[in-house]
């Protein structure tokens, strides 16, 4: 029987559909997964491809969902992971694959069920926190897990929820406060939801030889169309501030949480793709002094050229 719905939210990336089923479905043999394609693409490709595939793999369970396009993203998640009838949920990008027979075995080997929510973190962040020597990170210290993994678990694909967290999330209606800000929608209503459990056990795994990059990923609709600093600043420090009180205590360390995202090696990238000008500093400024530690270093790459840059990146890209 499966107990974990693998919710997939998609929009025109079928190629990305079309890989995560090749590499990820086709070679799964546990039970644990089923599977669910959430797509609000303009066109019918991702539809054909689910429908080919439950022809020829009848092994795996794995059912598709239509949406109009026009649906906003965080909104189509939620209502996604609404629809799912198992006892956990995982959200995953579809710019990830995943080794569903590796992640079942770690699962299994670590009583996963035991736990109201199971991420699985980057190699690097899991080792800064945890004992070199320890396969897991447990705890039932909800700020202190915050404090550590907060950042990481805003990616689709790095938490498994149990059901009764989604159901806090629509019997207290936690989702309404977050609409006119809805790209942390789901990881701000995700650890409100959590805080009104008594019993608040928390495992964190590493991803190592677990997950990997789809060559087919795109850049997030943020980075192509320029409001990084809006979404990053603007939207985050927004809906932190909204969070329950319980988190007071530690909302100016959550607000500081995308300098990760903003070293100066990430600041020149980001210039390099346009998200930085003078304009958008200016503008956002308020947001920016919150929520970057070193803020002033925005202001400092203005000086390099954008062209200058998008050489540099592409000359690197290359390299690797």
């Amino acid at each position: 029987m499966s107990l974990i719905t693998v919710v997939i939210p998609t929009f025109n990336r079928s190629s990305c559909i079309k890989l995560f089923l090749e590499k990820c479905l086709d070679g799964y043999k546990g039970n644990l997964f089923t599977f669910e394609i959430h797509d609000s693409s303009v066109d019918n490709i991702t539809k054909d491809l689910i429908s080919e595939f439950q022809k020829k793999n009848k092994q795996v369970k794995i059912n598709y969902f239509k949406y109009d396009s026009g649906i906003n993203g965080d909104i189509k998640t939620i209502n996604a992971l609404k629809k799912a009838t198992t006892d956990f949920c995982f959200l995953l990008g579809d710019g990830v694959l995943v080794d569903f027979n590796a992640m079942e075995r770690k699962l299994i080997e670590n009583n996963f069920d035991k736990y109201i929510l199971i991420s699985f973190c980057n190699d690097k962040i899991f080792k800064k926190y945890c004992d070199m020597n320890d396969d897991n990170y447990i705890t039932d210290d909800l700020l202190e897990y915050c404090k550590h993994f907060f950042w990481n678990d805003t990616l689709y694909g790095s938490t498994i929820i149990s059901k009764k967290i989604i159901r806090n999330i629509i019997d207290n209606n936690i989702c309404n406060k977050y609409y006119d800000t809805t790209n942390f929608l789901y990881i701000c209503s995700l650890f409100d939801s959590i805080s009104l459990e008594k019993e608040k056990m928390l495992l964190c795994l590493s991803q190592k030889e677990i997950y990997s990059v789809n060559q087919f990923k795109v850049l997030s609709g943020w980075k192509r169309n320029g409001t990084t600093i809006d979404v990053y600043c603007r939207e985050y420090y927004l809906c932190v501030e909204k969070m329950y009180n319980s988190f007071d205590s530690i909302k100016k360390y959550l607000e500081h949480e995308p300098s990760l995202m903003f070293s100066f090696k990430g600041i020149l990238g980001l210039r390099a793709t346009g998200s930085i000008t003078l304009k958008k500093i200016k503008k956002n400024w308020f947001y920016i002094k919150k929520v970057i530690r070193k803020p002033y270093r925005l202001y400092l790459s203005l000086i390099f050229p954008k062209c200058f840059l998008r050489l540099i990146r592409n000359i690197y890209k290359k390299g690797k």
